[in-house]
């Protein structure tokens, strides 16, 4: 069947109307390069024809493996017409990862876009790629068209995967609705005073749901942040497209209003939220810039990016104590119940349920499904695991969480995922993990195993990399500690009160670096929280992520007075790397 005769998408046909309101304004910037709405329009259903050819308009569901390029944006408005709901993968994903989610799909094909590596792909799948010139090329077995049996019938947009309980990621089912809705949120709270935005997450988190959808479906113009992220390049793009609107992860915010507060000079709205905001750093943004709205946003993926949301305009607006999570987003609707699921009292704690227009439409497992969305008198409500308070305003506070999920990096992780991809591997008896407090603005996974009786002992790093072939990067843990038990307490479980002080012992003082790297050991003892570092292990053995790379690229730049491409130092591994590489540096200064 002819593309343009597909029934479409709510969310397509209001990308076709924008594009008739406003033909030649341009709707996507990538790498310098601007598309008009009509260009991108063009593009789009010349897409749609070549995957109607190859029988993908007919499949429900279309894996794409890409990098953040106008391909890739060109590829989710073709799915949108033909209600073929997207899958985005991230392409630096373990290859088990992503198999694991094709499963979950019962998809035996997949979409290159960009520049992903395609080594690790399983040979049985039928991969396309869609090339520079926008030709798809069919290669691996032969494509096997399926039913007809698109996703249009039942308005789920995407597919997004978190962190499970059961070690299988979890494939969250996005209704076209409650993307809808946040659109019309955000363009309610924006006003038209902002037009320009960046999309710079990875394209399987669900802050690219909001970098994307958000400026396309608003007439607005959304510039490509492309290649590996890192904070100065991040900067840099923020600065050149002019951004008027951003998101960024609390923890990343966190980081930018120590070290990079001027990127944000322009930014008209600021989006922030995965983890709990800190006071201090709020008011160093309204205090550098008066005229942005900060906006602290709440939501899981469940209930489509952001669920409630509180805004910060003046310094007046700061509570010291702890900052809100702010009201529900209209048409989203939530309880507050007890631990048997009764509606408790305004500012009494309890879960908090969230129901309403942005609620997706369950997950791929029909099981999970019915243990986490439940069914009320007023429709469906997800069960978030989110303790919170509400108050007589209406207001939400977080409390914290009831299970054992926690943010790292900003992403969700189930610690239960970590503990089973551990007892996976050779020799692995037992394994607890747990998070921990690294710096003020990372937490970390710290891992405790017993092997199997009379197994030999394995290195740490071993088992990191065998790992890594399991789970995506931030959901290693920063340490591997072995136990020949784990502690009980009195009732016979597992004592995490003692793994926890386990986990504050620090590895033992080893020699000291010259006075030339003081520096380094200076930022990254402040960074790791200890002070007993050995310049030959890792940075990685100590807890670091690549947000702490960032922190300590960004503070010992400023210490010394250097300017040092971040790509050179994002290379190093060790202590003695860092310092020999400052050292280095210092040198060549004292002798230019």
């Amino acid at each position: 069947m002819n593309a343009h005769n597909w029934p479409t998408t709510k969310v397509f046909r209001r990308f076709q109307s924008i594009c008739l309101q406003t033909p030649n304004a341009v709707a996507v910037v990538d790498q310098g390069n601007g598309l008009t709405y009509r260009q991108l329009h063009q593009q789009v259903l010349g897409l749609c024809e070549q995957l109607s050819r190859h029988g993908l308009a007919d499949a429900p569901y279309l894996p794409l493996m890409a990098s953040r390029c106008l391909p890739y944006l060109v590829a989710l408005l073709a799915c949108c017409k033909l209600g073929v709901a997207y899958v985005s993968l991230d392409p630096s994903a373990p290859a088990k990862r992503i198999v694991a989610q094709l499963d979950q799909l019962g998809c035996s094909h997949l979409l290159l876009i960009g520049q992903p590596d395609d080594t690790n792909i399983d040979p049985r799948l039928t991969h396309f790629r869609l090339d520079d010139q926008g030709a798809l090329l069919a290669q691996g077995p032969a494509f096997r068209r399926p039913a007809r049996t698109r996703s249009v019938d039942t308005g789920v947009i995407t597919i997004m995967f978190t962190s499970g309980t059961t070690g299988v990621p979890k494939g969250v089912r996005i209704h076209e609705d409650g993307l809808l809705n946040l659109v019309e949120n955000v363009q309610e709270q924006v006003q038209g005073r902002a037009r320009r935005y960046v999309h710079h997450s990875s394209i399987s988190f669900d802050a690219a749901v909001f970098e994307v959808w958000v400026p396309l479906l608003t007439g607005a113009c959304v510039t490509l942040h492309a290649g590996a992220f890192n904070i100065e390049t991040l900067a840099a793009c923020v600065q050149t497209a002019r951004c008027e609107v951003l998101l960024l992860t609390t923890s990343l915010f966190h980081l930018v209003a120590q070290h990079r507060l001027q990127m944000l000079d322009g930014v008209r709205v600021l989006y922030v939220g995965g983890e709990v905001l800190k006071p201090i750093h709020a008011r160093a943004l309204l205090a550098a810039n008066p005229g942005i709205t900060l906006v602290n946003g709440y939501g899981p993926t469940e209930n489509t990016v952001f669920s409630t949301w509180h805004c910060l305009s003046t310094l007046k607006d700061i509570d010291d104590d702890a900052i809100p999570i702010g009201r529900l987003l209209k048409h989203v609707h939530a309880q507050v119940v007890d631990a048997d699921l009764r509606p408790v009292p305004r500012g009494t704690p309890g879960e908090l349920l969230l129901g309403g227009r942005n609620l997706a439409q369950g997950y791929l497992d029909d099981e999970l499904t019915r243990l986490r969305f439940l069914h009320g008198p007023e429709g469906f409500y997800y069960r978030t695991g989110d303790y919170v308070i509400e108050d007589e305003h209406g207001v939400f506070f977080y409390q914290g969480r009831v299970d054992e999920q926690v943010k790292i990096q900003g992403y969700r992780v189930e610690l239960a995922e970590v503990e089973r991809a551990l007892t996976q591997l050779p020799g692995i008896a037992q394994a607890v993990v747990l998070s921990r407090t690294m710096n003020a603005l990372e937490n970390c996974l710290h891992a405790f195993i017993v092997f199997q009786h009379g197994w030999p002992d394995t290195d740490e790093g071993k088992l990191l990399s065998l790992l890594a072939g399991r789970l995506p990067h931030y959901m290693l843990p920063a340490r591997i500690i072995r136990l020949f038990e784990l502690p009980l307490t009195a009732n016979g479980k597992v004592d995490k009160r003692a793994l926890q002080s386990l986990a504050g012992k620090t590895p033992a003082t080893g020699a000291r670096a010259p006075a030339a790297g003081s520096a380094v050991l200076e930022a990254w003892s402040g960074i790791l929280g200890t002070q007993d570092l050995q310049l030959e292990n890792s940075i990685y053995a100590y807890g670091a992520s690549s947000l702490s790379v960032v922190m300590a690229h960004t503070q010992i730049n400023q210490t010394l007075g250097r300017k040092t491409p971040f790509d050179e130092v994002a290379r190093l591994n060790t202590l003695q790397e860092w310092v020999q590489y400052y050292v280095t540096h210092e040198n060549l200064s004292h002798h230019a």
